[in-house]
């Protein structure tokens, strides 16, 4: 079966050579050539035979033999147009040598009629070719099996697949080149062009004019004509392209071949060279022809002699019922004098009847063109007799074929991209509002199929800072040289409601964006960077600055972009990420976490899971919570419940340290929200009570659930009644549990076992939130608390809620950390009483020291401390 298999390989390699062959050497040329070859060395031979007689020229012929071959070598280097793979001299030597000797058979019959060994020599020299031919064909048709091939598609082939046709996982490039399909549906166009060319029939010439800029599909409009048009009656001349010459002699020659050495004109080549050299000639005067036009010109009416030509070709159009059809595209590629030389040709040189001219062209680029040499732009109305503008492109349709086409490629990679979430949809909007077709297969072949090799960074993420690269360059630089103002997504949860120097950090924030987005062509990428960017989606919202409040709900089918920056991996690793390593560093925790949802079904699996997951770094426990985010949306109640059990075993755990910050207290609620939104009503009450309730460490946890929780429910659907009832059982148990601190003052929310960074500050805003009137002042009612219970072992745990990080980059690259008291410090705690605390207290380690040294600068004029690296202030006992 192999050999069979190789046999038929061997004969496809064997005929395609042959086809080439015939295709660069005609056949009965060589065969001429063979002749002329056969004859000329029989005559060296006789001469020879008479010459080498004398042993002295047989001396100087081998020798001028030996130099001959050797300059044969040098110059021509046969061995190595051998080895090259594709047909050229030494296959076209080959064949003429052959065919002279096979022709040198009856002349040796003749001469040598006995001599049977020179017959024999024909025979080796036939054979000597055949494994010639062998060997020539399998070094240029022989390919190597395990070379993998880029599959060369149209956008058909994309946006509406053939089944088995090709495949998207593969490697694959988009077709820059004009298609035979219209995907801009503009089928009346194409049926009025079709029908006006089938049915023409006058003896006059008729020019077409399609108008339309560039890219707007004219080559494609003119492509889908030509496919409808009735080979039998229309001969299509569609090859020419004008823009290659610069030689305006070079032009007109080109022209006049192509159009009449078509087979059905019947011309032979001397006649199609006699009509070219008398245009030539008409039109550039002598200089146009060759050496012998020019001696016998003299006494010819050329004007006449070229009409007759035209004449001879009208009869046989006529005779034959044909029409010509010559379709010249790029005519606002080209420089202006040859635009002037080719309407010129198609207005008063191409005199022939039932011929119709396609013209497409830029109409505003073109008459721009003809001004510049003083041509009035009104001489292109008085060639073009029918005119037919492109239509304004559909924002919509291009929409539909831009969305077709990056969904299938998303879906048959595994990428996520859903067109009915908002980012998708907005990404789909810039590019029909700012890419034509040829603009878009650019970005698929320059950004899209290169995310394909390495899926790693958030794909609406990546598609936004590709395509503005991909628009203008200079502002992709800016964005990334000004990153820190993007990047930083939850850079305002690293400062409290209460942090020193926030106006000012607003200010900055709010200018920077009103230059950035007020700068030329800038302001159009605002809903693009929105998309990606939070900090640009909340400029565009008008919330000014950083001091507010994120609101959040669960994945549905449209979320927020400011939600999604903690559903993906959206961080200040985004830029490292995109021009480092195209990979996100969070990639490990993305699949630990989808990992984790089917495992729920299984307990003893996820048990194991999570015990995995204790045994890895904490940052990655901490980023998991982002992950999980993303990926616990189509929970079932039950699976929810195990999974929840786990989660909260693992990041409440008291013996494990997990830092306390912002930052993290608010990235554990919401995880815990998003997978506790699954649970039932019963289930719910009992993981609360269970877990959150029951520890004042977790005060800030709980208050950041309930945020999470009030935000997830928009309407009034049976799902937001469910999250309603939750959301109201934890209020109130959370206000018996306050009621238990606060009132009763039986916890110290200071002692060791109990503090947790900042847990007052929760408790403060949940108490005027939950009653604004009773407790409009809530943070004199927090003083109260606080001074009733702070003493000297506590002291330096009091003044750690007092004191902020601040974070300010340099150069848009490195990041320096300020440390200072928070606005109105002294509406929470008595500072003269916290100061005496501290006298007597000496600082027991660094990090004591440290605060104790920025409660000392509180008075002073910068009223910071500054520091190279973030300090860990969530716990300081040590």
């Amino acid at each position: 079966m192999g050999s069979k298999i190789k046999t038929k390989e061997s004969n496809d390699g064997h005929k395609k050579y042959w086809a080439g062959f015939r295709k660069k050497f005609p056949i009965w040329d060589q065969l001429i050539y063979s002749v002329v070859f056969s004859a000329f060395s029989f005559a060296v031979y006789s001469g020879s035979l008479t010459l080498l007689r004398d042993k002295r020229l047989r001396l100087i012929s081998f020798v001028l033999v030996i130099v001959l071959i050797s300059l044969l070598f040098a110059k021509w280097q046969p061995r190595r147009r051998f080895k090259a793979p594709f047909l050229n001299q030494i296959d076209q030597a080959a064949f003429i040598v052959t065919c002279s000797v096979i022709l040198d058979i009856p002349i040796l019959l003749i001469l040598h009629a006995t001599l049977i060994i020179d017959i024999s020599l024909v025979a080796v020299i036939v054979v000597l070719y055949a494994v010639f031919v062998f060997f020539r064909s399998r070094l240029i048709y022989e390919r190597s099996r395990a070379q993998s091939e880029t599959q060369l598609l149209d956008l058909k082939d994309i946006c509406y697949p053939t089944k088995g046709k090709y495949d998207l996982t593969k490697a694959f490039l988009v077709k820059e080149t004009e298609v035979d399909y219209d995907l801009l549906s503009r089928d009346s166009l194409i049926q009025d062009l079709q029908s006006t060319i089938n049915r023409y029939d006058s003896s006059d010439r008729f020019v077409i004019g399609i108008e339309g800029p560039w890219g707007s599909g004219k080559s494609t409009l003119i492509k889908n004509v030509v496919d409808g048009v009735d080979k039998n009656q229309v001969i299509i001349v569609d090859d020419f392209e004008p823009w290659i010459y610069t030689d305006q002699i070079s032009l007109v020659d080109d022209l006049f071949r192509k159009i009449f050495s078509q087979d059905s004109l019947r011309l032979s080549s001397q006649q199609i060279k006699a009509v070219t050299n008398l245009a030539l000639s008409l039109m550039f005067g002598d200089k146009g022809n060759g050496l012998l036009d020019h001696l016998f010109s003299n006494n010819r009416d050329k004007s006449s002699e070229l009409n007759n030509y035209f004449e001879d070709i009208n009869i046989v159009l006529d005779r034959d019922n044909k029409k010509i059809l010559l379709i010249i595209d790029n005519l606002d590629r080209i420089e202006a004098e040859n635009v002037f030389l080719i309407l010129n040709l198609v207005n008063n040189v191409l005199n022939l009847k039932r011929m119709l001219v396609v013209l497409l062209y830029d109409k505003e680029q073109l008459e721009h063109s003809l001004q510049t040499i003083g041509i009035n732009p009104g001489y292109l109305n008085k060639i073009v007799q029918k005119k037919i503008s492109i239509p304004i492109r559909s924002k919509e349709y291009l929409s539909a074929i831009y969305t077709l086409a990056l969904t299938n490629i998303a879906v048959a990679n595994g990428i996520a991209f859903d067109t009915k979430n908002i980012e998708a949809a907005e990404i789909i909007s810039f590019l029909a509002e700012n890419f034509d077709l040829r603009e878009f297969k650019r970005f698929v072949n320059s950004s899209v199929v290169p995310y394909l090799t390495d899926k790693r960074l958030f794909f609406p993420d990546y598609l936004v800072v590709e395509i503005i690269k991909f628009r203008d360059f200079s502002i992709y630089e800016q964005i990334y040289q000004q990153r820190n103002y993007f990047i930083s997504s939850d850079f305002s949860q690293d400062i409290s409601f209460y942090t020193t120097g926030e106006k000012k950090i607003q200010e900055k924030y709010q200018n920077f964006f009103n230059v950035f987005f007020k700068a030329p062509d800038q302001g159009k990428y605002l809903e693009l960077l929105a998309i990606c960017f939070p900090n640009a989606a909340v400029f565009r919202d008008g919330q000014t600055g950083l001091q507010r409040e994120y609101t959040y709900r669960s994945l549905g089918p449209n979320p927020r972009p400011d939600i999604m920056r903690n559903k993906r991996m959206m961080s200040a690793n985004f830029f490292d990420a995109y021009f480092n390593t195209n990979s996100d560093p969070m990639i490990d925790v993305m699949d630990f976490a989808e990992r984790l949802v089917p495992d729920a079904e299984r307990p003893n699996d996820l048990n194991t899971s999570f015990q995995q997951l204790s045994k890895k770094s904490l940052s990655f426990q901490k980023d998991l919570l982002t992950g999980l985010n993303f990926v616990v949306g189509n929970l079932k109640p039950e699976d929810a419940l195990i999974l929840i059990r786990e989660f909260l075993d693992l990041y409440l755990l008291p013996t494990r340290y997990l830092p306390a910050d912002f930052l993290f207290k608010n990235a554990i609620a919401r995880t815990t929200g998003e997978i506790c939104q699954r649970l039932d009503l019963p289930d719910f009450k009992q993981i609360m009570v269970e877990y959150c309730l029951r520890d004042p460490k977790y005060l800030s946890l709980v208050y950041e659930l309930i945020n999470d929780l009030q935000n997830a429910f928009p309407g009034y659907s049976d799902r937001d009644l469910d999250l309603k009832n939750k959301l109201d059982f934890l209020k109130t148990e959370f206000q018996k549990f306050l009621n238990s601190i606060y009132d009763e003052q039986d916890v110290n929310l200071y002692d060791r076992s109990t503090y947790s960074f900042a847990n007052i500050y929760s408790m403060s805003r949940f108490l005027y939130k939950a009653d604004p009137v009773h407790f409009s002042d809530a943070p004199s009612i927090i003083k109260t608390y606080v001074d009733s219970h702070m003493n000297t072992e506590n002291a330096y745990r009091v003044l750690n809620d007092m004191i902020r990080e601040y974070r300010t980059v340099a150069g848009g690259v490195k990041v320096y950390y300020k440390y200072g008291m928070t606005d109105n410090y002294d509406k929470f705690v008595n500072v003269t009483q916290l100061s005496l605390l501290l006298e007597k207290n000496s600082p027991k380690n660094d990090k004591q020291s440290f605060i104790k040294s920025v409660f000392d600068v509180r008075n002073k004029k910068d009223k910071t401390i500054l520091s190279n690296d973030s300090i860990a202030l969530d716990t300081i006992d040590g």
